[in-house]
């Protein structure tokens, strides 16, 4: 029923490979500088990921990677933003739930701050060694977290169908869930490192979303 789309997902993880197979070749290390970017909230928090420890001079070589892999970024998020938008419309038309399009707008809308937040890192990487960029990083820690956020509220509204399934079926709505209270923990207490957590737990409901396309079917739509 859903599995069309699920090829659009597969497509998402196939694209998440290749571009971490291709950064992490540049920024030989395990790992991501550009998820500690997002979340970094001052300029001695940039200097931190962006000096050669031990000296006052900037690793260009993991700036330029940087930059590199925030172009990435712009194919993969039109292909996660048309698996969900698809995925969310559909649901809305098969299951009679006009709730439904409120995950396809938010989709679109995590679309749109993930390029504004890219345009704003392009713009402190080309600063980051003068640090004139306050501006720049006030409106990333912005559109950061209306993206984060906004996928968080898509997986929330995507556990609202399972509330009536098998015990087992329900554990996967806390874990659809995580990502929700996760982020607006990390956002209220400000800790970077619950705030990185919380973008990899959406990264896996990513994953289980796509294999949920996948795998439903009217025989086993009672399951999940």
């Amino acid at each position: 029923m859903y599995k069309k789309i699920g090829y659009i997902g597969l497509s998402v993880l196939l694209a998440i490979t290749a571009i971490n197979i291709l950064f992490f070749q540049d920024v030989q290390t395990l790992d991501n500088p550009i998820i500690k970017l997002e979340f970094t909230e001052t300029q001695a928090g940039i200097d931190t990921l962006f000096l050669i420890e031990g000296s006052n001079k900037y690793n260009k070589k993991l700036i330029n990677a940087v930059n590199n892999g925030v172009f990435y970024d712009y194919p993969y998020a039109v292909l996660y933003a048309l698996f969900l938008i698809f995925l969310f419309m559909k649901l809305a038309k098969v299951e009679q739930k006009k709730y439904y399009y409120i995950g396809a707008i938010l989709a679109a809308c995590a679309f749109v701050f993930d390029c504004l937040e890219n345009l704003q890192i392009h713009e402190i990487l080309a600063k980051v060694t003068q640090g004139n960029y306050n501006d720049a990083l006030l409106k990333m820690k912005i559109f950061t977290w209306i993206k984060w956020l906004s996928l968080a509220l898509i997986f929330f509204i995507f556990s609202l169908r399972l509330n009536k399934k098998p015990m087992l079926t329900r554990l996967f709505i806390a874990v659809l869930n995580l990502p929700f209270a996760l982020g607006f923990t990390a956002l209220i207490s400000g800790r970077t490192s619950l705030a990185e957590i919380f973008a990899y737990t959406i990264m896996l409901n990513f994953t289980l979303l796509i294999i949920w396309s996948l795998i439903y079917s009217e025989k086993n739509k009672a399951l999940i």
